[in-house]
């Protein structure tokens, strides 16, 4: 299949549902072209332009040298379909974003927040994107050791903070 094949089956995919697109392909160039076929297709393209915008993000992605914290906590929440699930979230602002309201009470004002539904895995591998750009952070987590390891694979310049409950 050539590139200028590929180029025409992915433009007809992301225009037509594919089984239609397919139909569309035989009309207008004689070539029979499954729908699984142009679904695979349109998947790898789309894929790979996902991929290249991201190493287009990353180059312009500049380093943040302010003070930031990130608080990261999990759980487990019982879901419908699969019972028991992990539940991973974190919170990430930066120093200058927090302000205090009054004697008792602080607001921050700007937060990026990451959630997961699964495994740490998975969600570390959406939240280092976000800490990665970042030179100065002060990861704040409980007990799990999980959440330390994390905290030190951000980098020499990260504070570890440990909250124990009493």
């Amino acid at each position: 299949m050539t590139a200028y094949w590929q180029e025409q089956c992915v433009y007809m995919g992301q225009e037509q549902v594919f089984e239609r697109a397919g139909e569309i392909m035989e009309k207008l160039t004689g070539t029979y072209v499954t729908a699984k076929q142009l679904e695979r297709l349109c998947h790898c393209h789309g894929q790979l332009a996902e991929e290249q915008q991201a190493q287009h993000a990353d180059a312009l992605r500049t380093v943040d040298e302010r003070l930031h914290y990130a608080m990261v906590d999990g759980g487990m929440i019982l879901t419908r379909e699969d019972d028991w699930k992990e539940l991973k979230l974190a919170r990430l602002f930066a120093a200058q974003d927090h302000f205090p309201q009054s004697a008792n009470r602080n607001l921050i004002q700007h937060s990026d927040y990451v959630a997961h539904l699964g495994g740490y895995r998975a969600f570390f591998n959406k939240l280092f994107p976000l800490t990665d750009r970042l030179s100065n952070v002060v990861w704040i987590a409980d007990g799990a050791p999980v959440a330390w390891r994390a905290g030190y694979g951000i980098g020499y310049q990260c504070t570890i903070l440990i909250v124990f409950k009493s």
